[in-house]
């Protein structure tokens, strides 16, 4: 399957010839705003421009761990149909090197006595139980599956000069009111993937911000192998993820519901270091060679939808993806841009 036919990406529409050259504007550089400019581009519509205050490496997709897994997302039955239908994609992408994109075998480790099997179980590869002996020292049980994983600065770079290359435009442009901006630019459609920027660019109350923090560690050893572990059920440690790569090591978390402060105190930092040395002892001699803290986009569901207030330009939402942007962005894109396909047909009411 060659690499410039969308059938590699998942994609089968292509742009209606009226409809090819008119100018669609997306809203935000993060990977769900890059991954649908491009997508748009791959189904020849050929007027695509990017408007972002950011762009990678400036933006909250770039800190962001970037292990496939559906976290802190709703609703859950349709964050796991956009989860699978997003790893497929993903697979294909382990065959460009240039995408960051690869497989990788880790352990879910948690505390006290399981109640049931994981819920995720049945959407992961290679699930199986950890053997007691192979579950970290300070934890009780455990789960192993292979997952995808993703460089997420290749990745966003790949997509920017895949935009480029197709003919699309990147304009760095803070949009601070949307009708100044519509009337400036006289779009055909806008797509809003601009996360937690929606609470005040389209006075949506129900998004709000959730702090994240990632720490990259220096590797001491040429002798890793990539892998990585989470744990999440221990209150007093609360959300550990640990992403071993061959070239550094990425240690989290937080989960702080709406802070809107990306300073994250040095205990805290402090704390999720030791935490990580109690999952993977061998950090122990680890450097911290660098720090990243961002604002998730959590909405009590994702927001997927046409909004009719500007008719007849169409509005389309892609943003409240919380902790579930990377695992979902292929397929979110890709239901935004057959809305917009559909939009000349009928355009609903906005159901915010």
């Amino acid at each position: 399957m060659e690499l410039s036919s969308p059938v590699f990406y998942g994609l089968n529409h292509l742009a209606e010839k009226s409809d090819q050259d008119k100018p669609i504007l997306v809203l935000g550089a993060g990977v769900i705003g890059l991954s649908t400019a491009l997508q748009l581009l791959i189904l020849q519509y050929s007027n695509v421009t990017v408007l972002s205050e950011h762009f990678p490496p400036f933006t909250t997709s770039d800190g962001a761990g970037g292990v496939w897994f559906p976290y802190k997302a709703e609703p859950l039955e349709k964050v796991i149909d956009w989860a699978i239908k997003t790893r497929e994609v993903l697979k294909h992408l382990t065959n460009l090197p240039e995408c960051g994109v690869s497989y990788s075998t880790g352990c879910f480790v948690e505390v006290g006595k399981p109640e049931s099997e994981p819920w995720w179980k049945t959407i992961v590869e290679n699930y199986r139980v950890l053997e007691k002996e192979k579950v970290p020292h300070s934890f009780d049980y455990g789960y192993e599956c292979t997952l995808p994983v993703i460089e997420t600065h290749k990745y966003l770079q790949w997509l920017m000069i895949q935009i480029v290359s197709r003919g699309g435009k990147l304009v760095q442009h803070h949009v601070k009111n949307i009708k100044d901006c519509i009337q400036r630019y006289r779009p055909h459609a806008v797509i809003n993937c601009t996360g937690i920027g929606s609470n005040s660019l389209f006075q949506d109350s129900l998004v709000y911000p959730v702090r994240g923090l990632t720490l990259k560690l220096r590797n001491l050893s040429n002798q890793r192998s990539s892998r990585w572990y989470l744990s999440e059920t221990d209150k007093n440690r609360g959300l550990i993820y640990v992403f071993i790569r061959n070239d550094i090591t990425i240690v989290g978390g937080t989960v702080d519901e709406k802070v809107n402060e990306v300073l994250v105190p040095k205990e805290r930092i402090d704390k999720i270091y030791q935490n990580a040395i109690e999952l993977v002892p061998e950090l122990k001699n680890s450097i911290i060679v660098d720090k990243w803290s961002g604002l998730r986009p959590y909405r009590e569901k994702v927001r997927l939808e046409i909004d009719d207030t500007f008719s007849p330009v169409i509005l389309i939402h892609n943003y409240g993806h919380g902790g579930s942007g990377w695992t979902v962005h292929w397929a979110c894109a890709q239901n935004a841009v057959s809305l917009l396909q559909s939009a000349s047909k009928e355009i609903p009411k906005s159901k915010m």
